[in-house]
């Protein structure tokens, strides 16, 4: 997951107006013909573009016991709990090798590709934000 990092005075509707105007310039360079590739499909494809945006899929993984397995599903929806992570995390780097930083929002998921762009909802209130 990716993760977006509050700036000096802003609120997260602000952060969330920034990643907005992002993702419109994500949509203009896709439509330059940007290709998405996933990283382990890559020695398969020996071609060279600077326009090839990457991303990772995981190998499968066992948790105590339980299996989990990185998957491509663009149409991902799920309700749960989220969990806070105080300083505890602090400089501690993430799978994409970022390092976690209490100034930061981030997600984590299981079996998500990385980088993934998430919305995330309280359903109490509707409040949501996306990191």
């Amino acid at each position: 997951m990716t993760s977006c990092q509050l700036e000096n005075n802003k609120t997260i509707v602000e952060v969330n107006k920034k990643i907005t105007k992002v993702e419109k310039k994500i949509v203009k360079v896709e439509k330059k013909i940007v290709e998405f590739v996933n990283v382990n499909k890559l020695k398969e494809k020996k071609q060279k573009n600077t326009n090839i945006i990457f991303y990772l899929v995981g190998d499968p993984y066992f948790i105590q016991g339980v299996e989990y397995v990185p998957e491509e599903n663009y149409h991902y929806d799920q309700s749960g709990l989220a969990t806070f992570y105080d300083k505890e995390l602090h400089n501690v780097k993430t799978a994409n090798n970022d390092l976690n930083k209490v100034t930061e929002l981030l997600g984590r998921h299981k079996t998500l590709p990385l980088p993934s762009i998430v919305k995330i909802t309280n359903l109490e209130n509707g409040s949501s934000l996306i990191i």
